[in-house]
């Protein structure tokens, strides 16, 4: 699987995610990309619906359904050793992915000891398998002379009796009186009941969606086309806090928006200085707003 690791891909003002998570910035942002094939790109981030749009500057409008790649962040969950990203991705008009610059994978490490040591990628489909399963068939079978003393409850179920089995024809009281019957005289007259076995196998077609290792080199996704992509980051586990921003790459465009790889906080904002001062080396005060589960 193609993967890059960059030591410096985590660039400032790129917010993230509450989990790990959502950038809980406000507004869109465009930022002008030039890839390393030369060619220029424009990405739209909308941290709101965690959506990043992708298009060529020549075809770039204001109009969301012109960009050539819409892709959408669905989940992201981690754990000591793996930290996995799910997106919706969706072609607004047919894409050809090149492995040069489609489905790759930076980060970045800022706290921590152990560094990711692979990315994979995987997408979300329906594939077709051999399922070996059991035929079953009925045979008749005939209870010859049941004496009742002689059946436990664990013998004879529901489902063994039916009432054509047994009718009062079955049952031979003559010549008794009620006091005169007891359990051990009661017996039953042969009776046949339809008994379930397996004959033998058969092979039959099923299919169900499961997630399959992806390559992009040559694969198309078409005009109005919507898939389901993951990400896989692998790093040895450890204890203490881990910081790692993740950068997911499309059409040659780093994506360091959506997510980071943190055990220790779940989430961030952008803090823009836009006025610094001019002098370098001494400390000075910034104003940062309070925002609900900021830590002190």
């Amino acid at each position: 699987m193609p993967w890059i690791n960059t030591s410096d891909s985590a660039s400032a003002g790129v917010g993230v995610i509450e989990g790990p998570g959502t950038d809980t910035s406000s507004s869109a942002n465009v930022t002008r990309v030039v890839t390393d094939s030369g060619t220029t790109r424009l990405k739209t981030y909308e941290p709101e619906t965690r959506t990043i749009r992708i298009t060529d500057e020549s075809r770039f409008t204001t109009a969301a359904g012109d960009a050539d790649l819409e892709i959408q962040l669905m989940n992201a969950t981690q754990d000591l050793g793996t930290f996995t990203e799910i997106f919706e991705i969706t072609a607004h008009r047919t894409m050809i992915f090149d492995g040069s610059e489609d489905f790759l994978a930076t980060w970045a490490l800022h706290n921590g000891n152990e560094n990711v040591t692979r990315a994979e990628w995987f997408v979300r489909e329906n594939r077709s398998h051999s399922v070996e399963i059991p035929i079953i068939e009925y045979r008749d079978v005939t209870l010859e002379n049941v004496i009742l003393e002689d059946v436990t409850p664990e013998d004879v179920t529901p489902e063994d009796v039916t009432p054509e089995d047994v009718t009062p024809d079955n049952v031979t009281l003559e010549g008794a009186t009620p006091g005169e019957v007891a359990r051990e005289d009661v017996v039953l007259e042969p009776a046949t009941v339809r008994e379930p076995y397996i004959a033998g196998t058969e092979m039959v077609e099923q299919s169900w969606a499961e997630w399959v290792p992806f390559t992009p080199d040559g694969q198309t996704l078409n005009a109005g086309e919507t898939r389901l992509f993951k990400v896989v980051y692998t790093k040895p586990a450890e204890i203490g806090q881990v910081d790692i921003n993740t950068a997911p790459v499309f059409r040659g465009v780093e994506c360091p928006e959506m997510t980071w790889w943190s055990t220790a906080w779940t989430s961030r904002v952008p803090v823009t200085v836009a006025n610094p001062p001019s002098i370098d080396g001494y400390p000075h005060r910034e104003v940062v707003a309070f925002r609900t589960g900021m830590q002190s």
